[in-house]
């Protein structure tokens, strides 16, 4: 079901059928964080961004309240209280919220080879704010949002040869807030190298 996700083929009902069926309380947990990651990136494909984030503190939770300081290579939450991995205990392939909260949180990804042009399309799930940065081969990509009360604010500063486009979520038709300029309500704004901030009232 995680690799139909990550896969992308489903029509939007199909796909919140089996993000619900997912986590029903009958099936087994997924036995390593190899297929976390294609969980995750599943759920936020179809902006299941809420299902995502309390999947990542579940399940890499859990591991953290073990003691793990690093991401183990073989784990599930149906081991026994305490129990530890014997395996890996620093695997690549188990460090999916590394990748997938920048992503996807802070929305961060290449719309052009080399980050040349960055796609910023924030999924907010229930928090309040985010923040962090991108290294890219022109420099740090930083952004900031928050929505700690209306509207959504967000900063973004992109380094010199680094474009963007800016897409916000569940937009509520109200004219958007650029560098302090008003747009028409816009399915996304193109940004050039420097610091900008947006902000924009978020459909309920």
């Amino acid at each position: 079901g995680a690799y139909l996700l990550w896969g992308g083929s489903l029509g939007r009902a199909a796909a919140t059928a089996l993000a619900t069926r997912l986590f029903e309380p009958g099936l087994d947990p997924i036995p390593t964080p190899f297929i976390g990651l294609f969980m995750v990136e599943g759920l936020f494909r179809y902006h299941r961004d809420d299902q995502a984030l309390a999947f990542i503190r579940e399940y890499w939770g859990n591991m953290l309240s073990r003691g793990a300081t690093t991401c183990w290579e073989h784990f599930a939450l149906g081991w026994p209280g305490g129990l530890v991995s014997n395996s890996s205990l620093c695997h690549g392939w188990s460090a999916c919220p590394v990748y997938s909260l920048p992503a996807h949180v802070l929305g961060v990804q290449p719309l052009e080879p080399g980050f040349s042009k960055v796609l910023i399309e924030p999924q907010l799930g229930d928090l309040a704010w985010a923040e962090g940065e991108v290294p890219t081969q022109y420099g740090t990509v930083h952004v900031r949002w928050s929505r700690e009360g209306e509207p959504l604010r967000l900063l973004v500063e992109l380094p010199p040869g680094c474009s963007g486009r800016v897409v916000l979520p569940k937009a509520g038709g109200q004219p958007i807030v650029l560098n302090g300029q008003v747009h028409a309500p816009s399915s996304g704004l193109d940004v050039s190298p420097g610091v900008h901030t947006i902000t924009a009232v978020m459909a309920s």
